[in-house]
C-alpha cells in the first residue's frame, strides 16, 4: 500500500513549461525598474504558491538548479529597496522553504558538510526571514511575514 503512494514523479509538458517560465523570469528579478521587479517577484510567488503545490523541486538536475538559483535570487530581492518587492520575495522564500529547497540540496556537497548544512540551510532561510522581520522599516513586510 505504501509503495503505491510513493510513485515516481512523471515529467509532463506542464512541468517543463513551468520550469522554463521560472528560468526565464529570473533575469527580470534584477531589473532597474521597480515595477518590473515587483511584478516578476509577484508572479513567481504566485506560481510557487498556487501552481506548484506538489511539485518536486529535485526530480531532475535541471529543476534542482533552477530552484536553487531562484532561492538565491529571492534572497537578494528580500533586501530590495522597495517594500512591495521584499514582501513578494518573502512569500516566495517561504514557499521554497516549504518545498524543501535549500542550499543542502546541492549534489556537489560532501557528506561531512551535508550533515552540518541541513541545519544551516533551514536556519539560513528562517534566519533571513527573521532578520527581515526584525530589521525591515516597513510594517507591511513584517505583517505579511507574520501571516505566512
Amino acid at each position: 500500500m505504501e509503495e503505491e503512494e510513493e510513485e515516481e514523479f512523471v515529467e509532463t509538458s506542464a512541468t517543463r513549461v513551468v520550469l522554463r517560465i521560472l528560468n526565464h523570469l529570473m533575469g527580470f528579478l534584477t531589473a532597474r525598474e521597480r515595477v518590473v521587479r515587483y511584478r516578476t517577484t509577484q508572479f513567481i510567488a504566485l506560481l510557487l504558491s498556487n501552481s506548484l503545490p506538489t511539485f518536486p523541486f529535485d526530480y531532475s538536475v535541471t529543476s534542482n538548479s533552477i530552484f536553487r538559483q531562484l532561492r538565491s535570487t529571492l534572497t537578494k530581492r528580500i533586501q530590495d529597496k522597495e517594500a512591495i518587492v521584499r514582501v513578494q520575495a518573502a512569500i516566495g522564500l517561504v514557499r521554497l522553504m516549504e518545498m524543501g529547497v535549500s542550499a543542502a540540496s546541492d549534489a556537489e556537497e560532501s557528506e561531512e558538510e551535508e550533515s552540518n548544512s541541513v541545519d544551516k540551510s533551514q536556519d539560513g532561510i528562517v534566519g533571513i526571514l527573521i532578520e527581515a522581520m526584525q530589521n525591515d522599516p516597513s510594517a507591511y513586510v513584517y505583517h505579511r511575514l507574520v501571516l505566512r
